[in-house]
């Protein structure tokens, strides 16, 4: 477990198809704080290897924003960072992804 009930998700393989699916905290907003969010090799995030996509809300229990990509989870191998970069200039939040195939939450 990353960071408890209604925190971060990654989702190696969506429902709907191969895309993988980050849902992102109840306790963040999105809308207002994140600029971007990309997939990197290092917690700083300066080892991109691809930026997510801001998909829409996600319908479940709570309305969250979630972020997408073209192929599964497991197509960014091993021990990958998830790095929030803020607006305000506020350090980068990593979540570390031992496994990409495997569900982390």
């Amino acid at each position: 477990m990353v960071d408890g009930e209604g925190g971060f998700l990654w989702k190696p393989v969506a429902e709907n198809g191969g895309l993988l699916v980050v849902i992102w905290p109840t306790s963040v907003d999105p809308w207002s704080t994140i600029s971007k969010i990309v997939v990197s090799r290092d917690p700083a995030g300066t080892q991109v290897i691809d930026q997510l996509v801001d998909r829409a809300y996600y319908e479940g229990t709570a309305r969250r924003r979630y972020y997408s990509h073209k192929f599964s989870g497991a197509g960014f191998g091993n021990n990958v960072y998830v790095v929030a970069f803020f607006k305000n200039g506020r350090l980068p939040k990593p979540y570390h992804i031992p496994t990409g195939a495997n569900r982390w939450d």
